[in-house]
């Protein structure tokens, strides 16, 4: 947000300070962003359940290499080649997983942080609000003559 941004939209939405705009219905129509996420639910395993599953699988990756009948430097090197790629699919599966998460709407700037700009540095800087934009809390609509009535229709 910026002042000529602030302006040019007042101008637009005022007709040139012609209407009457409140400052609320000025933030609905500046805000610069409208974040909105629906609930989720949790997918894919936990952590802690992928890392259950992973740990008898490397003891017996290790069990087993070391059981074979090859030098004993390949074994090793083996069992941890094997240990690399499980822990690597182990770590590919927790990447899947999403927990769960309640949805939530969010407008930028909030109005709190918008009053506050436009009825404090605005006015500091300015004076008042742009022309044709009123202050909702302060603003008292001006008072409608009283309609006399001229003819009254009765039916029986």
């Amino acid at each position: 947000m910026n002042d000529l941004r602030i302006r040019r939209r007042a101008q637009q939405v005022t007709q040139d300070g012609r209407l009457k705009v409140t400052l609320t219905q000025f933030w609905y129509l500046t805000h610069t962003g409208n974040h909105y996420s629906e609930a989720r639910l949790p997918s894919g395993k936990p952590r802690r359940y992928v890392w259950l599953l992973v740990a008898p699988v490397l003891a017996g990756i290790i069990a087993g290499t070391l059981a074979l009948p090859v030098q004993p430097g390949l074994k090793w090197w083996l069992a941890a080649m094997a240990c690399l790629f499980v822990c690597g699919m182990a770590a590919k599966a927790q990447d899947s997983y999403t927990p769960a998460r309640s949805a939530w709407a969010s407008v930028e700037p909030s109005y709190a942080s918008f009053r506050a700009m436009m009825r404090g540095r605005w006015t500091q800087v300015y004076g008042a609000l742009p022309t044709g934009i009123v202050d909702d809390e302060l603003y008292v609509a001006p008072a409608r003559p009283a309609i006399v009535p001229r003819v009254a229709l009765l039916c029986s």
